[in-house]
Order: C-alpha cells, then structure tokens, then sequence
C-alpha cells in the first residue's frame, strides 16, 4: 500500500527576512528546512505532563518534538530523545514520511502558503514593510510585531554610505550594523498603523480584522502596492534609497527565493546574489526560477571549492 500523500508547503522566514521555510507534513510527523538540503524531523507524540506533587500522570499534552535530522546523502541522524516519550510510535510515525520525502524533494521549492500578510504602513497608509505572515486565519490573533527589523541584533550586517559620522574605535561589525540600525530608523520615521491583508492568487489583497478575521469589502489593494521585496525601495530621500538598495544587494541570496517576483528584479537581485558565492550555494535549491543559470553555477563551484579547501585545511592544518 502507497504512503499517503503528503502535505508539503513553504513559509516565509520574516522580520528581519531570511527565506523561506520549506516543509513536508505527513501527519504525526513532519520535516523543515531552510536549506531544503538538511531537514530537521519533528514527530508529533504525547508527553506526559506531571502535576505538582503527584506520583502519576495528569495529562498528556501532544506536541512536536524533534526527533532528528535527514538529508538524502546520509539518510537519517537521531537525536537523544526523552525516555518518558514513546520511541515505538516514534519510529511508527517516521516511517511513512521517510517513504515520502525523496520524492517530495524532487519538487522543491513548495508553493507558499501564507497568504495572510502583516503590512506596516506608511503615513498615507500604503504598505511599507512587511512584519509578519501566517498560513491560517486562526493565526491571526498572535502578537504582531510593533516593529521592523533588517537584521538581528546579533548579525554583522551589511554595509552601505555612511550617512553618520563613525567612531574610530568602532569595529567593522559595529560599522555594518549600524547601517542596518539606520535602515530600521528610516522605515520607523516613515511608518505609520499596521494592517493584515489576505492576499489572493493575483497578488491583490484585501484587508481584514485581526480578531475576527473579517475582510473588509471597502479596502482592497492592488497587487502593485505591495513591495515585491517585503520593504519600499522607492523614496523621496535618494540617501533613504540607496540605504535600502544596500540592504537588497546583502540580502540578495535569500530575496531569491521569493516567488512570483517579476523577472526584471529576479535579473537585477541574481548578480548581487553570485557576489555571495557560499550563501547562493546554501539557498539555490529554493529559487523557483534562474534568469542567468550559468552565473549562478559558475557561483556554486566557487563556493564548492572554497568549501573543499577549508575541509581540506581543517583536516591538515599544516598544509
């Protein structure tokens, strides 16, 4: 008997943007990488839950927890695993989406599947910065971020024209994220309300409420209005954007795997990309279209070689 079908899917990875999250739902278990090479295998299974002060079990609360990791090079890697949890049904659930998943990879990257988006806004309340995105309504009701973010705090950022004045004493790190803490001003200044909006097939979105999930019929935008690369590249300031621009060409290796950009940015964001040879060769599984596909190899076989190398001097340091 044939292995149900799975449910596979994609996600953006948003605030500050990384890609997407690609993910294969087979029931009881699942599996989701950001690479679509390496993929982490989660399995849902009840765990026992102990009230305070009592010898048995109150509850069982069912959740997912992680189980392994799989790549299709060396098959599955176990992690330690509670003994409280049943391994049995573990390994029950793994089989089918074990069964599942090589073919599943054959058609990557997934469709993305959330539609409903949290735009922040500008003062004449058009879309500015995308915040956040889910895949069901009954999302909706988590907390929305207040803000935007072009990076973590913990990054090194990206670097552009200085627009301060730097300390002397300030690290190339501390340059470059600067730069990013200058474009999270720029957009606050600039900001206004946040809005959820359902977005449809053609790209058009109509705004709904929040709690209730409500569409507005009188608040429909077209799909123009929406950045393509989740922030406004157009500004009056021409510093404001060659800030951003800077911003795209860093990011340029993950804004890739976006879907349904038009070809003319796909041609524009892929040079910038192969100028991060080691990030294109992480993320090009997920690019659901190549303009230039010799670039884009000729940036892959750098990244191998430059990969060879290192594994080369980590194995013999004195060569």
């Amino acid at each position: 008997m044939a292995p149900e079908q799975p449910h596979c899917f994609a996600v953006r990875r948003l605030n500050p943007f990384r890609g997407v999250v690609e993910a294969v739902d087979a029931g009881h278990a699942r599996a989701v990488s950001v690479d679509g090479l390496i993929w982490q295998i989660q399995i849902r299974t009840k765990r026992p839950v102990r009230s305070w002060g009592s010898l048995g079990v109150a509850t069982q609360a069912r959740r997912y927890h992680r189980f392994g990791s799989w790549s299709e090079a060396d098959g599955l890697m176990r992690t330690p695993v509670n003994p409280e949890l049943d391994i049995h049904l573990m390994l029950t659930a793994w089989e089918p989406l074990s069964a599942v998943l090589p073919v599943c990879l054959k058609r990557l990257p997934f469709p993305l599947e959330d539609r409903f988006e949290c735009w922040l806004l500008d003062r004449h309340r058009q879309p500015l910065a995308l915040l956040a995105s889910v895949a069901e309504e009954r999302h909706l009701q988590v907390a929305t971020p207040s803000r935007w973010r072009a990076a973590t705090p913990g990054e090194r950022g990206f670097g552009a024209r200085d627009r301060m004045q730097p300390s002397p004493l300030d690290t190339d790190v501390q340059r470059r994220r600067r730069h990013a803490e200058l474009l999270e001003k720029q957009v606050r200044e600039a900001a206004g309300p946040s809005r959820w909006f359902l977005r449809d097939g053609d790209g058009n979105g109509s705004a709904i409420e929040s709690v209730t999930g409500r569409v507005d019929s009188g608040d429909i935008r077209d799909k123009s209005v929406f950045p393509q690369l989740t922030v406004r590249e157009v500004w009056n300031d021409s510093a404001a954007g060659a800030l951003v621009a800077e911003w795209v060409k860093w990011l340029a290796p993950w804004l890739l795997t976006l879907q349904n950009l038009d070809d003319a940015i796909r041609a524009r964001l892929e040079p910038a990309a192969c100028a991060r040879v080691m990030q294109v060769e992480d993320q090009y599984r997920l690019y659901p279209r190549i303009i230039d596909p010799q670039s884009v190899n000729s940036a892959r076989v750098e990244a191998q070689l430059r990969q060879a190398a290192a594994d080369a001097l980590a194995t013999d340091p004195g060569t």
